[in-house]
C-alpha cells in the first residue's frame, strides 16, 4: 500500500502526466482510507483551477502593466503588522 507520502508526490505527478494504471489504482484505494491525502489532493485542484482562472482574467487586463511582479500586485496587508 501507498504512503501518504508517497501519495502525494504522485498527485503532483498526476497533475502532469498520466501515471500507470498500477499508480492510479493505488491512489484510490489510499483516497478510500486517507481522508486527508483525499482533501489535499481537492485542494491541489482548487488551486490549479484559481490559478487557471486568475490568470485568464489577467490576459483579459490591459490596465495593468506588464512589468508589475504579483507581490506588487497584491494588496497591502490589513493592521500593518510586519513580520
Amino acid at each position: 500500500m501507498l504512503t501518504c507520502r508517497e501519495v502525494t508526490k504522485l498527485v503532483s505527478e498526476s497533475m502532469e502526466s498520466r501515471l500507470s494504471w498500477r499508480k492510479r489504482v493505488g491512489m484510490r484505494i489510499h483516497f478510500m482510507m486517507c481522508v486527508s491525502c483525499s482533501r489535499y489532493r481537492q485542494q491541489i485542484i482548487l488551486i490549479r483551477e484559481l490559478i487557471h482562472n486568475y490568470l485568464s482574467e489577467e490576459e483579459g487586463r490591459t490596465d495593468v502593466g506588464d512589468h508589475l511582479s504579483i507581490s506588487d500586485r497584491l494588496p497591502e496587508p490589513r493592521g500593518g503588522s510586519d513580520f
